[in-house]
């Protein structure tokens, strides 16, 4: 058995080579960067001492640290058995030791288990939840490069925590996650943090006992991604609760509206203003997403007359450097919008359908959905078929895809369209001609043209990925294809992409069924006459959706939070 010396210094030398052929302490840390998993990260710490000092930063640069509300067991005895909680020995650590010098990204998240909630009706802030909050400023205090920080937990965060923040000159980004339980707590006022770059907040319900973030917005000069996440449930009950004036209020009253990159907006049910429009720079905007904001050509009655005031508000002018839009709402005044915005790059038309919450807070449906089938070693995707289209929606295609390919088909490269428009023949053939730089594409089309997208897609030079959709009124095709066996899909598909120009083409998807396309190469095999043949073909293997679920045509189809996708300029 032969043994290594622990430690990459080497005491003298090895089979007569001189230390002058020890390997560099620099080419140690670019090894060291590419360790990801954190328990392979910790058996690197002890493996030495040099390797300690040199792994150590890596291993505290990301902090995530989970709460549960119940104990769980590990061999039949409690996690933490002779102390406590995993969660609450982590946030000890923190405070106690000296790691939080190395920490750049911290995250809470899960269920805190409050004590005491009757405390909050009689006006008292419950002991377990103020203690949580003080031991976390601790922490927050002694992270001297700390860069973002996550509060996702079912509790909120209490005017200790944000003071801590806003001292972070360092800090970049923020997340929080407001209660969702309607029971009376402390609202804070969120104070500026002049260097913040991002920032989420998710589950917001004005009946809920929010924090004011209408300083927060106003007086954060360098804010360049907003996303405002409100609870499902507020446009499910359709509850007239929120009023933008009291988050942009503040920001169109003093004249210094948002230099955003990016804004998101989801499940928003309020009614539209002008100051929104003031208190938003729309010049600087690149990427702009609504998710479940209404204004579909499908109206539901119970949230129309809300949704009406924001097609009565319409901009003046569109965003000037707009180059991403994401949405799922089909409207035929959009087409006429499209054509007057400048030429965007990413257009994604989201289909997804999003489960209903209830009066509990849950996730997108897309997470939801792909949690039953990502641990299986299946090419199927998550079942993301929306209801079917009325003939309102089904009559929009032409409109879109006039727009899209006379204004934008020239600098598009990422192009979702709605799983309910059906394209014929002339509008494959257009789109080809119009967008000759896709990189990505997701279109649904009628049985009878997948030979003509197959001729057609050697003219799209550039394309890397590409998705057959599901159309929810003909499914015929679709259920026909899954029923074959994936491995006659894999050949088949290799032969048909054996050809020079389909070399950059690595991604399929047909219907729920996903494909990843590798090497040419060349196989001998019998023919049915018994003779021996040479022939060429492209390794194709059918992967489940884990493998694509962030390629954008896929990660886009979904109600998920896309958090400043644009190149953070500010690292």
């Amino acid at each position: 058995m032969h043994t290594l010396p622990a430690s990459p210094i080497v005491h003298g030398s090895i089979n007569g080579e001189s230390r002058a052929s020890q390997l560099p302490l620099n080419l140690i840390a670019l090894i060291i960067t590419h360790i990801d998993d954190v328990a392979d990260l910790a058996r690197v710490t002890r493996a030495s001492r040099v390797l300690h000092y040199m792994t150590i930063p890596r291993l505290y640069e990301n902090v995530n640290l989970r709460s549960y509300d119940h104990i769980r067991y590990v061999d039949g005895r409690p996690e933490g058995f002779g102390s406590g909680s995993p969660f609450a020995m982590a946030l000890n650590g923190l405070v106690t030791r000296s790691v939080t010098d190395y920490i750049k990204h911290f995250r809470l998240w899960g269920d805190w288990r409050e004590a005491d909630l009757q405390h909050l009706a009689k006006g008292r802030i419950p002991d377990s939840s103020l203690l949580l909050n003080v031991v976390v400023r601790a922490a927050i205090d002694k992270m001297p490069m700390l860069e973002s920080f996550s509060w996702e937990l079912n509790t909120k965060p209490l005017k200790c925590v944000y003071q801590g923040l806003a001292a972070r000159s360092t800090l970049r980004a923020l997340k929080i996650r407001f209660p969702s339980t309607r029971m009376p707590r402390p609202a804070a006022i969120i104070p500026p943090m002049p260097n913040l770059r991002s920032f989420t907040a998710l589950d917001i319900d004005p009946l809920c006992y929010p924090d004011d973030m209408s300083i927060f917005l106003s007086q954060s000069k360098k804010l360049e991604s907003l996303v405002l996440h409100f609870h499902p449930r507020i446009r499910e009950k359709a509850e007239p609760s929120v009023s933008l004036d009291a988050i942009f209020g503040l920001c169109a009253a003093t004249n210094q509206p948002l230099k955003l990159r990016h804004f998101a907006l989801h499940n928003l049910y309020a009614a539209m203003n002008r100051h929104l429009q003031r208190a938003i720079n729309t010049d600087t905007l690149e990427s702009e997403t609504m998710l479940n904001c209404g204004g579909t050509s499908n109206e539901n009655p119970m949230t129309v007359f809300l949704d009406e005031t924001w097609r009565l508000c319409e901009p003046d002018t569109p965003p000037l450097n707009l180059k991403q839009i994401r949405c799922d709402f089909i409207d035929k005044s959009f087409p006429r919008f499209l054509a007057e915005m400048p030429s965007l790059e990413r257009i994604y038309l989201v289909s997804a359908r999003r489960q209903s919450t209830g009066d509990t807070s849950t996730s997108t449906a897309s997470q939801a959905g792909s949690s039953s089938l990502s641990t299986h070693a299946s090419p199927l995707t998550p079942d993301q078929t929306p209801p079917e289209a009325s003939p309102a929606t089904a009559s929009l295609a032409a409109p879109y895809l006039n727009s899209i390919t006379a204004r934008h088909g020239a600098n598009l490269t990422h192009l979702l369209l709605s799983h309910h428009w059906t394209l014929g023949a002339d509008e494959i053939g257009q789109l080809v001609r119009g967008c000759p730089n896709l990189t990505q594409l997701g279109i649904s089309m009628h049985d009878d043209n997948v030979s003509l997208l197959r001729l057609l897609i050697p003219f799209l030079t550039k394309l890397v990925a590409c998705r057959m959709l599901m159309d929810p009124a003909s499914p015929s095709l679709v259920q026909q294809l899954e029923s074959i066996d994936v491995h006659h899909h894999e050949v088949g598909m290799g032969l048909d992409m054996a050809k020079d120009h389909f070399e950059r083409f690595r991604w399929v998807g047909v219907g729920r069924l996903c494909f990843e396309v590798g090497q040419l190469i060349s196989e001998t095999v019998v023919g049915e006459d018994g003779v021996q043949f040479e022939r060429k073909r492209r390794v194709v293997k059918g992967v489940p959706y884990d493998v694509v679920k962030d390629i954008a045509i896929w990660k886009m189809d979904s109600h998920e939070i896309d958090e400043y996708p644009l190149p953070k300029a500010w690292k």
